[in-house]
């Protein structure tokens, strides 16, 4: 039984880490971030929390194989298998290299601010369907 916590405590690492639980506004608890880490056991390196995390401007560590958001050296790291120690070394090098964690962050934010812009998926859509129409008309 228990939680996370309570296995953080019996391992007496609580000290490491704050366990919120629920958050109503998660995006204060993201400013206060310097990476957003996705440890997903199913090898799928974005959801909401990657790209919000990256639109701040922080660096990305997730599990998989895609690299349309999370690049490896580039805007985070992108692991191809689930390793506790994997993740902690990265977790390591990032907090001791504020520079490197600030790059990142950097990289993340314009990567997601270029595939999420509105006007330009709307134009892109907008094209899309009018070769659609197009290829009906002949």
């Amino acid at each position: 039984g228990g939680d996370l916590s309570d296995y953080a405590k019996s391992k007496e690492v609580s000290e490491m880490f704050v366990f919120l639980g629920h958050v109503n506004d998660p995006d204060r608890v993201l400013f206060g971030c310097d990476v957003v880490a996705r440890p997903s056991r199913i090898g799928n390196p974005w959801g909401r929390e990657i790209l919000e995390g990256m639109m701040l401007g922080k660096a990305a560590i997730a599990l998989g194989t895609y690299q349309g958001f999370v690049i490896n050296d580039e805007t985070g790291f992108l692991l191809a298998n689930y390793s506790p120690e994997s993740f902690a070394e990265r977790i390591t090098y990032l907090a001791d290299n504020p520079a490197e964690t600030h790059r990142m962050g950097l990289n993340a934010k314009r990567l997601v601010k270029e595939k999420c812009n509105p006007v330009a998926r709307a134009r892109d859509l907008a094209i899309t369907w009018h070769a659609a129409v197009d290829s009906r008309k002949l």
